[in-house]
């Protein structure tokens, strides 16, 4: 990159690199941000609400990799510039940093925050007294706060720890899904008496906003592109547990697809679970995996038929222990899904904590999730 200084054509070179501390990188930070917040509120550095480091950001620096979830994205590590005079080829300056730049996106809200945050440790000649020109735009399909455009940017000296945040708003219309709202940022370092250096890159990722979580009518965002987990502990229900390693063990998926579908729903349920089958006692129900909220549901595992009709074909099985006459136990060949006669009060536990999981990770439908069993610690 090449920038004017005093008069001089100097090269700014730009390097990135992966902060094997990074643990120590955040402490650093976290100590600044304590010393930062004994000054007066007034200050004009202060720019950014005082918020944590997502943990993924400790991942990102390590490797130099886009790091997300569902609801965090980061970008971290180690930069470095380095000023050369074209002339003599002699190095006049150099500056050395921790750099987040991170969104923080809410599940139940259509505005997400974005930060870009950077903290000096080491400035040398005619790095010494550098600003940085940062920049955040939005893209068609968000608005940046404070004024509604999509545009903003922000010159601040980079003396001591610099933080500024943006917040954007998805512009997605009521009962709408927009899948690619997005943030990106830019930044300059701008040495005294000198022109700013080129744009050095950074990184983001889309995030979908939507107003049509089927049971809550509160917009939301998140990093669709995730794929999140549910983890079933054997501790919080042995029979459930039980019910679902076996079925995953003899051929049934554990990376589901959810299904928002009522009729579909209750079609999957009905097959796995008929009203007709005699139950072993009171405090016992049917319980199906996959569950049938999901595509891979006993009625629509089998898929569609060139009309587009569900065949409701798959084969069923059930185990040993499970109470239920009317399907084949253990291995058979095809099947996609098993039933079982479970404790009740851990079936519908089981139920609901698949519920909170679908409005925790704002899964729409054909959103795919992953299964997870967590067995006992062993005595």
């Amino acid at each position: 990159m090449r920038v004017t200084l005093d008069g001089r054509e100097v090269c700014a070179v730009f390097t990135v690199e992966a902060d094997p501390d990074a643990e120590e990188m955040v402490k650093r930070r976290d100590a600044a941000v304590a010393a930062e917040a004994s000054l007066d509120a007034t200050d004009a550095e202060i720019s950014a609400a005082v918020v944590d480091v997502p943990k993924i950001c400790i991942d990102s620096a390590k490797d130099i990799t886009l790091k997300y979830n569902r609801t965090n994205i980061c970008y971290a590590g180690l930069g470095e510039f380095s000023f050369v005079d074209l002339t003599t080829w002699e190095e006049i300056g150099h500056i050395k940093f921790n750099f987040w730049q991170f969104s923080i996106l809410d599940r139940l809200d259509l505005t997400f925050s974005n930060h870009w945050e950077v903290m000096p440790y080491y400035m040398t000649g005619a790095a010494v007294g550098a600003q940085m020109v940062a920049s955040a735009s939005c893209n068609s399909y968000c608005s940046l706060a404070a004024g509604g455009g999509t545009a903003k940017s922000k010159t601040m000296a980079i003396d001591k720890l610099v933080r500024w945040e943006t917040k954007a708003t998805s512009k997605v219309a009521a009962s709408k899904v927009s899948k690619y709202n997005k943030v990106d940022w830019a930044a300059q370092i701008l040495p005294i008496g000198g022109t700013p250096s080129e744009y050095f890159p950074t990184v983001n990722k889309n995030i979908r906003c939507d107003r049509t979580l089927p049971g809550h009518k509160k917009g939301g965002c998140v990093v669709a592109s995730f794929v999140p987990t549910i983890t079933f502990a054997e501790a919080d229900y042995p029979q459930y547990y039980s019910h679902v390693l076996r079925s995953i063990g003899n051929g049934s998926p554990s990376r589901l697809t959810r299904m928002a579908n009522a009729s579909l729903k209750k079609k999957n349920g009905s097959k796995a679970c008929p009203s007709h089958w005699p139950r072993p006692t009171i405090d016992h129900e049917c319980d199906e995996f996959p569950m049938r909220s999901t595509y891979e549901g006993a009625y629509t595992a089998a898929g569609q038929d060139a009309n587009g009709d569900w065949k409701g074909t798959a084969i069923g099985r059930t185990f040993k222990g499970c109470g239920i006459t009317a399907l084949k136990t253990g291995t058979v060949p095809g099947a996609q899904w098993s039933s079982c006669m479970i404790d009740k009060d851990q079936n519908q536990a089981a139920g609901q904590k698949v519920k909170n999981f679908y409005l925790q990770q704002r899964l729409l439908d054909r959103d795919p999730y992953k299964v997870a069993l967590k067995a006992k610690a062993a005595q």
